[in-house]
């Protein structure tokens, strides 16, 4: 499903953004052409995120 809706903005000049807490998917992303905008823990509980964002 993500690959589709990558598909259909691609031509579009429109960027995708999303976060994950799962260092796992970090590389998943980055195929698809996502790129590490941030990384870091939440301050409360200390669980680590990453936001990226596709052009």
């Amino acid at each position: 499903m993500l690959r589709y809706i990558l598909k259909q903005i691609e031509g579009e000049n429109i960027s995708c953004y999303l976060e994950t807490q799962n260092f796992i998917n970090v590389n998943f992303y980055e195929k698809l052409g996502f790129k590490v905008l941030e990384f870091g823990n939440m301050p409360i509980d200390n669980v680590s995120y990453w936001c990226m964002m596709k052009k």
